[in-house]
C-alpha cells in the first residue's frame, strides 16, 4: 500500500516534471521571438545560438524518452507484464539525465555571466 502511494507520487511528480520543462522552453523560444521581432532581427535568430540553448533541447528530447519509458513501464507493470528491464533502463536514463541537467545549468549560468 505504502509503495503504491510512492509509485503514484513518482508518476505525479514525473509528469509535472515533463510538461514544467516543456513550458520552460515554450516561455524561451516565446521571449527569444519577442527580443528577435522587437531588435529588428530575422526570427530565426530565436533559435538556439548558445551551447546552453542546443543542449537544452536535447536535454527536452531526453527527457521525453525518459517520460515515455517510465510510462512504458508503468502500463507494463499494470497488464502482468515483465517489466524489470524497462524499469532499471528508466532508472539508469534518469541518472544519466540528472547529470546532464547538471551541467545544462552550469552552462546556463555561464551564459547568463557572459551576457553582463
Amino acid at each position: 500500500m505504502e509503495r503504491d502511494l510512492g509509485v503514484d507520487a513518482h508518476v505525479r511528480a514525473g509528469n509535472r516534471l515533463f510538461y514544467l520543462a516543456w513550458l520552460v522552453v515554450g516561455i524561451a523560444f516565446g521571449a527569444e521571438a519577442i527580443i528577435a521581432t522587437m531588435n529588428g532581427r530575422a526570427l530565426r535568430t530565436a533559435l538556439p545560438s548558445t551551447l546552453h540553448g542546443a543542449l537544452g533541447l536535447v536535454g527536452l528530447g531526453l527527457l521525453t524518452l525518459l517520460w515515455l519509458s517510465g510510462r512504458r513501464a508503468h502500463e507494463m507493470k499494470e497488464a502482468a507484464q515483465p517489466f524489470a528491464a524497462e524499469q532499471r533502463r528508466h532508472g539508469r536514463a534518469s541518472d544519466f539525465i540528472l547529470a546532464l541537467a547538471g551541467l545544462h545549468a552550469f552552462l546556463g549560468f555561464l551564459d547568463l555571466l557572459q551576457r553582463l
